[in-house]
């Protein structure tokens, strides 16, 4: 997959998080994950994300969170997109437990 080669030393989050036509395809498939995807998530907003197994809800998190590079489409957070921002900026800020972890 793509590796971020953002230079930027700083990334904020004030207002929201937003994506703008994303998609993703993973490695050596034929179709998209994500095709298109526009979404606002404003700051303090709840959020669920529901589906079928295979649906893309996953990968949507690990675009957002910055862990996955979109095929296309950007991933802002306010005003930044964070292809552009170092990769340790970005998870600075963040704090997730994902469905597969390991303690």
């Amino acid at each position: 997959m793509t590796e971020r080669t953002g230079e930027k030393n700083a990334c904020g989050f004030e207002r929201q998080i937003s994506l703008q036509g994303v998609s993703f395809q993973y490695p050596g498939q034929n179709g998209f994950a994500l095709k298109e995807i526009d979404l606002t998530i404003d700051k303090g907003e709840v959020l669920a994300v529901v589906g079928e197994n295979g649906a893309g809800k996953s990968t949507l998190v690990n675009i957002i969170l910055g862990l996955y590079a979109p095929s296309s489409g950007a991933v802002f957070y306010d005003d930044t997109d964070i292809s552009e921002v170092r990769e340790e900026q970005i998870h600075k800020m963040q704090s997730v437990v994902l469905q597969n972890f390991v303690r």
